[in-house]
């Protein structure tokens, strides 16, 4: 999946019961995420869960950047986006 492609940019979801047996998520070729069932005796590699990061610092560099944003900045970004 090239997750760069543009037509990536939004995925899409589908809801339905499931029988019995091990099921997996997968990602389409659009970005979507789909569900396969596994036969009995396959194989599966399962991904473990992404590491838990600490954003404080960068949670206070963005606060520190939004904190100088001035209302006259913020009227001329809406009166003229492409400047």
């Amino acid at each position: 999946m090239d997750w760069n492609d543009p037509a990536a940019r939004y995925g899409k979801a589908v809801y339905r019961s499931l029988g019995e047996g091990c099921w997996v998520v997968t990602v389409t070729g659009d970005g979507s995420l789909a569900l396969v069932k596994v036969q009995p005796k396959a194989e599966v590699v399962l991904s473990g869960p992404p590491p838990v990061r600490d954003y404080e610092q960068l949670k206070k560099q963005v606060d520190d950047s939004l904190g100088k944003v001035t209302p006259g900045e913020v009227l001329r970004r809406v009166i003229s986006p492409g400047r």
